[in-house]
């Protein structure tokens, strides 16, 4: 039996217009139900299987001041409350897919992260976390894009002074690499 497979019938799975590899750097802010707003940095690597279907990991560092605990006196006169600030931070790494779609200088993405969170308060906490956003890239040049990211991060630290599930928002924009 003859077979009609012939070279010219392949297509390659990520074409030229399509970027292998992404790098982005970001400047971001996180906020939550708890009033604290971090600032931070957030980076990224893809690697893309399709040209419309990525692998992404992703990592992130928020740093800022927050109130940890309440002390009230009964022993002062009069009745006194005060509140503990403290330097914290907090840091996430998560790896997942990321679907994007090209429509000329425009890259609309949706991603669904899951890894890990490290919050210092000065003690050190652990948990799961998960990403789940999306955002676009806006092509400047060939190789270099500026990009515009919002997402909703959760986490379930258990901490004194926070529930046990923390739910965020995470906004970021910043340059994207092409390579």
């Amino acid at each position: 039996m003859k077979s009609d497979f012939k070279p010219s019938n392949c297509r390659k799975l990520t074409p030229q217009s399509h970027a292998t590899w992404q790098c982005g750097i970001e400047n971001q802010r996180k906020n939550n139900p708890e009033a604290r707003s971090l600032n931070g940095w957030n980076g990224s690597l893809e690697a893309k299987v399709l040209p419309v279907l990525g692998i992404v990991a992703d990592f992130s560092g928020h740093y800022g001041n927050a109130t940890t605990d309440l002390f009230c006196s009964q022993y002062s006169s009069p009745f006194s409350c005060y509140a503990n600030n403290t330097n914290v931070s907090s840091y996430t790494l998560a790896v997942g897919p990321q679907v994007s779609l090209r429509l000329g200088r425009f890259e609309p993405y949706a991603h669904a992260l899951f890894g890990g969170a490290l919050y210092r308060d000065p003690m050190s906490h652990t948990s799961f976390a998960d990403i789940l956003g999306g955002g676009i890239n806006v092509s400047v040049i060939s190789w270099v894009a500026w990009r515009v990211q919002a997402d909703a991060v959760q986490t379930r630290l258990s901490l004194p002074f926070l529930p046990n599930k923390e739910n965020s928002l995470r906004l970021s924009t910043g340059l994207v690499f092409r390579f």
